[in-house]
């Protein structure tokens, strides 16, 4: 009897521990994938902190004049520009951290002069031209000490940075606003154990040019709190994308084993297929060789056998022994008698 049966082979021991091998390896893989990934912000502990006090302090000296009764005016007021003769300004820095550690700094005032212009089919300013000046060097200093401290006093001529914007219209004639900015950095790299740490601050002072008065705007940040991880963002973020993977591998893992589960554990169904096989080959088994791969039917005459019962009177006459092969696992399997080109066969099935 022939069949169309899809024919499923038995796994062999070694390939079934190999199979349950791999998926423990998985698993156990994306386990610590998963574990490091949740764990990685309670495990990321302040190796270093550091704060940063910063301020800019200012006075507006004047040209003798018949509006203001003092040489100079303070922060934080209108001033008229053709009475003003510079800005004497006072930058003032302060870091502080926790432990002493080399550390590299440096600083340096820088100021731009930058002219805007608005194009007719535009409603915003876009810039149009600028110029950098040099007010302070950059500075560069080293210190193994927790302080460092900055101050910097430095005259801000206002007059001669308004004369330039004027320069510059007499040569476009355009109708061009200006400003002035003025910015005080400090960058400071502290070496600490495998890391490097940076900090990059500025504090900037921004004031209209060509204006008959203005105010003088500052922005920074007066106190910096951080503390310095472990672990750093990107250090950070490939957790994360192992925590990802490790919920991958966990559902790769428990993808093969829902599929090769009875395989790899030789677990086979309760049916009467199972049941049968299994009474035949317990009372029988010392007469019966269970193989792998079916008997090639082609060059033998196949005589179909009713009963397991004749397949054994067969056994017991021709003193051949009974091959088994499991066509179909937990469904179909065929016991026969190789003998003088004949091939008896009885065909157990499910019911």
């Amino acid at each position: 009897m022939e069949n169309n049966y899809v024919k499923r082979k038995k796994l062999k021991f070694p390939i079934r521990i190999l199979l349950l091998l791999i998926v423990l390896v998985i698993f156990g893989v994306g386990l610590k994938f998963i574990i490091e990934g949740v764990n990685r912000n309670k495990n990321n502990k302040t190796i270093y902190s550091y704060n940063i006090n910063q301020n800019v302090n200012y006075k507006v000296n004047l040209y003798k004049n018949n509006i203001y009764e003092t040489n100079y005016l303070d922060m934080n007021q209108i001033y008229l520009s053709n009475v003003v003769k510079g800005i004497d300004t006072t930058f003032n820095y302060e870091y502080q951290n926790t432990k002493n550690i080399p550390i590299i700094y440096e600083y340096g005032i820088v100021a731009k002069v930058v002219g805007e212009y608005i194009l007719p089919e535009e409603k915003d300013k876009s810039k149009l031209w600028n110029k950098e000046f040099v007010l302070l060097p950059t500075v560069s200093k080293e210190t193994n000490e927790n302080l460092i401290k900055i101050n910097e006093n430095i005259n801000i001529d206002y007059g001669k940075f308004d004369e330039v914007i004027n320069d510059l219209k007499k040569q476009i004639s355009l109708p061009i606003t200006a400003y002035l900015s003025v910015d005080f950095t400090v960058k400071v790299k502290g070496y600490i154990d495998y890391r490097v740490t940076e900090d990059i601050q500025v504090i900037n002072l921004k004031m209209p040019l060509q204006q008959q008065a203005f105010k003088i705007k500052n922005t920074f940040e007066p106190e910096v709190i951080k503390d310095v991880k472990e672990l750093t963002k990107k250090e950070l973020d490939d957790l994360f994308k192992r925590e990802v993977i490790g919920f991958i591998l966990l559902a790769i893992s428990f993808s093969i084993m829902f599929v090769f589960y009875k395989d790899i554990f030789n677990i086979r169904r309760n049916n009467y297929y199972n049941q049968a096989l299994n009474r035949i080959l317990k009372e029988y088994g010392d007469i019966i060789i269970e193989i792998n791969d079916e008997i090639k039917k082609d060059d033998l005459q196949v005589i179909e056998v009713k009963t397991f019962n004749e397949m054994l009177d067969l056994e017991d006459e021709l003193k051949v022994p009974i091959l088994f092969y499991e066509i179909i696992r937990d469904k179909m399997g065929e016991f026969v008698i190789n003998h003088n080109n004949l091939l008896y066969r009885y065909t157990l099935k499910n019911k």
